[in-house]
């Protein structure tokens, strides 16, 4: 893995964590059923599949991959990274 590789992966799970535990308080305003379709997923998603759409999303609603739209980005991102710990193990 190429050393730019690896502090992008470092970068995106670390402002990851730093997102989730700033909006912890604002978890609950989500409805449960919306984490899916936030995802892109079925109900029936096998961990594997959640892990993978969390992927894809994450790098999608980047900040750093949205420039000009980066507070839109930041809550979409934001929501995604809510989606994932919900309904990750």
């Amino acid at each position: 893995m190429s050393d730019g590789r690896k502090r992008f992966k470092l970068s995106l799970s670390l402002s990851l964590s730093l997102n989730i535990n700033n909006t912890r308080t604002n978890t609950k305003k989500t409805m449960p059923n919306k984490y899916y379709e936030i995802l892109g997923v079925s109900p029936g998603a096998t961990q594997k599949e959640i892990l993978r759409a969390y992927r894809k999303m994450a790098l999608k609603y980047h900040p750093d991959k949205n420039r000009g739209n980066e507070e839109w980005a930041k809550e979409e991102f934001i929501k995604v990274g809510e989606a994932y710990k919900a309904l990750s193990f």
